[in-house]
C-alpha cells in the first residue's frame, strides 16, 4: 500500500495521460483538416458544404428547371 504521496503521484500520472490523449486527438484533427484543405485547394472544389446544403441546392435547381 502506498502513502498519500503515492496516491498524489498516481493522480498526476492519470491527469498527464489524459492530457496527452487529448493532445494527440487535437493533433490528429488538425492534420485531417490540413489534408482536407490541401485536397480542396488542389482539386479546386472550394469550401466544403454540408450534405443538407448540397441536397437543398439540387432540389432548388430541379424546381427552377421545371417549366410551367
Amino acid at each position: 500500500m502506498g502513502g498519500p504521496a503515492r496516491r498524489v503521484r498516481d493522480v498526476l500520472d492519470a491527469r498527464r495521460m489524459l492530457l496527452e490523449s487529448e493532445l494527440m486527438s487535437a493533433r490528429a484533427t488538425a492534420e485531417q483538416h490540413q489534408m482536407l484543405a490541401e485536397m480542396l485547394l488542389w482539386t479546386g472544389l472550394g469550401k466544403p458544404r454540408s450534405p443538407d446544403a448540397t441536397r437543398n441546392r439540387a432540389v432548388a435547381a430541379s424546381y427552377h428547371d421545371k417549366k410551367p
